[in-house]
Order: C-alpha cells, then sequence, then structure tokens
C-alpha cells in the first residue's frame, strides 16, 4: 500500500501501518513531520510514473543468509563492457547520487529501494537501522544517511543517531591498490556510538551501504555487533561490483566496543555463497527505461 499525503496525519498513518509515503509537495498544507520524510512528489500527474517504479519481482542482485548475518544488495552496479546507453546512463547517476550527492534521479532510486524492502519480509522485525560511515571522521552530511532515515521512517523505528562512530579518517579504499579484505584500517578508525550501550542484546541490526564489493564494511560491523550483544544483522547495499563477496572472521578483544577498538585477531575470510539473480539488473534498469529514453533521446 502507499500513502499519498501533505498532513503530519498521513504521516503517522504511513508509519503506523508500515506504507510506503509519498509526500504530496503541490499541496500547500503540509505539517512539520511529513516535511522531513517521504518520496517528494511535485506534480500529481507523476503518480503513474512513480506506480511503475514500485514493480520488485527480482528487487535482489546478490542475497546471502545465515543464521548471524543476511546480506542483500540491489541491482549489478557494473558497467565494463556494458553497450546499452540507457543502462550506463542509469549506473552512473547511481554512483552520481551515492558518491557525489548528485540530485539527479535521487527519488526514483529512493522508491527502488524503498518497494525493495517493502517486497522483502526480512526488513519487518527491525530493532535499529543505521549505515557503514565515509571514511571522514564524524561525517553525518552524507548520502547513505538519508537513504537509511527514509527507510526506518518507514518502518517506524526511531534513532540515537549513527550506530557506527568514524572517529579517524580511513583510506579511501577504491582509490588505493591496498588489500581490499584487510580490515585493520576499518578497526582502527570506528567504533560503536555510546548512545546504544544497553540497547543493542539480542536485536535485529540493518546497516546499510552505498555498494557491495568483497564485503570488509559489512564484516567489520557485523563482527562489532557480535560482540555488542546483537542477535541478528541485516546489510543492505544499494549497488554491487563484482562476485568476490568474502565472509570475515574477525575476533573483537577489546572490552568496549563503544570506545575505539584496540584489540582483535582477524583470522581471515572466505567467499559468502551466496546467491545471485541476474534478472534484477534487467529488472532496474526497465524500471527506468521510459523514463531515460524521454531524457535522453
Amino acid at each position: 500500500m502507499v500513502v499519498i499525503g501533505a498532513s503530519d496525519n498521513d504521516f503517522r498513518m504511513a508509519v503506523n501501518n508500515k506504507c510506503l509515503l509519498i509526500r504530496a509537495d503541490w499541496s500547500s498544507a503540509k505539517g512539520n513531520a511529513i516535511n522531513q520524510y517521504g518520496v517528494p512528489l511535485h506534480n500529481p500527474q507523476l503518480i503513474p510514473r512513480v506506480v511503475g517504479l514500485l514493480a520488485d519481482e527480482q528487487p535482489w542482485n546478490f542475497k546471502f543468509e545465515s543464521e548471524f548475518i543476511n546480506v542483500y544488495a540491489l541491482a549489478n552496479a557494473g558497467t565494463y563492457g556494458e553497450s546499452d546507453l540507457i543502462t550506463k546512463k542509469l549506473l552512473d547517476d547511481l554512483r552520481s547520487c551515492l558518491k557525489y550527492k548528485s540530485k539527479s534521479n535521487r527519488n526514483g532510486f529512493l522508491l527502488h529501494l524503498l518497494s525493495s524492502l517493502l517486497a522483502t519480509k526480512d526488513f519487518y522485525d527491525v530493532d535499529y537501522w543505521s549505515y557503514y560511515p565515509s571514511s571522514e571522521p564524524f561525517d553525518e552530511g552524507e548520502e547513505m544517511k538519508y537513504f537509511t532515515d527514509q527507510a526506518r521512517t518507514m518502518f517506524g523505528k526511531r534513532t540515537w543517531g549513527p550506530l557506527i562512530i568514524r572517529h579517524k579518517r580511513a583510506r579511501v579504499r577504491h582509490q588505493e591498490n591496498s588489500n581490499r579484505t584487510d580490515p585493520k584500517d576499518q578497526l582502527d578508525t570506528i567504533h560503536l556510538n555510546r548512545e546504544y550501550k544497553n540497547k543493542l542484546n539480542n536485536k535485529k541490526i540493518v546497516i546499510m551501504d552505498d555498494y557491495l564489493n568483497y564485503g570488509l564494511s559489512f564484516g567489520v560491523a557485523a563482527s562489532l555487533l557480535r560482540y555488542a550483544g546483537v542477535k541478528k544483522v541485516i546489510c543492505v547495499a544499494m549497488g554491487q561490483f563484482s562476485h568476490n563477496v568474502q565472509g570475515f572472521d574477525i575476533e573483537i578483544l577489546s572490552k568496549d566496543p563503544f570506545k575505539p577498538i584496540s584489540k582483535y585477531q582477524y583470522k581471515g575470510c572466505s567467499p559468502l555463497m551466496g546467491q545471485y539473480n541476474n534478472l534484477a539488473k534487467l529488472a532496474f534498469v526497465e524500471k527506468f527505461r521510459n523514463i531515460y529514453e524521454q531524457r535522453y533521446k
């Protein structure tokens, strides 16, 4: 179900029923809460286009499930060897949105994410939603915070701020020729937010990130959350590169994961034997094809 609304009562109705909220920005009668959440729509004539972006028969390009950690990734974001112009433009816009905060098609990507989450029952009983931080310390202005806040609000969950704190700058891994599976730099620069102390035991947590490649960010986050007593971690990536997703065996030895980590043991990594769905990328592109054909014809 979708709620199209402009008042705070509409916002509460959507949240209480776990519905996708479309914010009717053509209305002048908007409330304070709804101004911050929901997918903004400026023209009611675009409602049929919105409906077209909510078809999610093949939402996940990659899925891995285990007792402690589940991993989901939306469409394959690789463009190497891609000959279809629409596909290349769409995936380039996705990267520009996630990495450089471009607003081009941001609302469309948000709709795709939210409808994919709603189509998957695994997300209905999550306790806390958060995101993996960027390489810069104490940076809350990143794009994934926006997508995560929209998701947690849609499912009616509150927050005490980011769950994972970057207290020191980390290397930008995709710009360096370093070992992409070495967790040292990540473990040396993050810790859990003290605001969540005594709130995580036996909880189900979502950690969101922009791209999934080797899975190092999710592996490090999961190791910290396991040590803090979390029962289940669900990792969600907006896009995915390669088929090299790894599972990481990291034991946290520090006494307090809510402070910078001083002791840990990295025991290695091994491939996550998840399910790949080649139809997910095609379904993702077809959602937006008519929009992009009109834009670039």
